[in-house]
């Protein structure tokens, strides 16, 4: 494994990057100058510890979409072919070989070649970013999304887990668990019982992160989760007019 690395201004030069917490920003150098030739850490939460950061910047970095985690612990950084290259002679493949052929690099970029950002199709009723969100798809109900909140807790729990990984502020996620299951099964809104899916939430959440992103609103100053997926979230619901 080589000893020097390097960042690419394209990547930490933006404002996406510079509106992170600094040490959310150092633990991203960090992890940089301890990857692998492919871009692989094998101990995220040590390096965090060991350089003073918090798993909350860890976890900022994996919601901006800055890092890729997997099942095992291990993580992928994912602007890694955009900051580094490496001579084919100087190079040493991964021992992540697994992780590896889980992947897509598309203009230097990693992407998980089955993510639900990524895949063309709709994966458990959340669209992805490349589509465009039509009346019928708005309408669209899974039945596993209108299920009694009494549904069972790990469903309910991966679903939830889907929509908190694109929020980049991490407080308050107990009691945005518990909104987001009453959400679904009908929460009293003005007298009135309203009922959102998981696609609706999810887009709401969406719509919330890019409204602050386009206001150059610092990370700190984002609503909590638990705020947001409250009673607040109606006002980033995509409603559409009857027909």
């Amino acid at each position: 494994m080589a000893s020097r690395r390097m960042f690419s201004l394209d990547v930490v030069d933006t404002d996406k990057f510079l509106e992170m917490p600094a040490t959310s920003q150092n633990l991203y150098f960090h992890l940089g100058m301890r990857a692998d030739d492919d871009g692989f850490v094998s101990s995220p939460r040590k390096i965090t510890k060991l350089v003073n950061c918090g798993n909350d910047d860890l976890e900022v970095l994996l919601s901006r979409g800055y890092l890729i985690a997997f099942d095992d612990g291990v993580i992928v950084i994912r602007h890694w072919k955009q900051n580094n290259f490496v001579r084919s002679d100087r190079r040493k493949d991964t021992i992540y070989q697994r992780e590896m052929t889980s992947l897509l690099a598309k203009n230097g970029v990693y992407e998980l070649a089955n993510s639900i950002m990524d895949n063309k199709q709709e994966l458990d009723g959340i669209p992805n970013d490349n589509q465009m969100v039509t009346k019928r798809d708005t309408q669209v109900r899974l039945d596993k999304y209108n299920k009694d909140i009494c549904s069972p807790k790990d469903e309910r729990e991966s679903d939830f887990e889907k929509i908190y990984a694109i929020y980049p502020k991490k407080r308050g996620r107990t009691k945005a668990f518990d909104n987001y299951c009453f959400w679904l099964k009908g929460k009293e809104v003005n007298r009135k019982k309203v009922r959102l899916d998981n696609r609706q939430m999810y887009l709401a959440v969406r719509n919330y992160v890019e409204q602050q992103e386009r206001d150059g609103t610092a990370l700190e100053y984002y609503k909590n989760f638990d705020t947001l997926m409250g009673k607040q979230l109606l006002d980033y619901v995509e409603v559409e007019p009857d027909e």
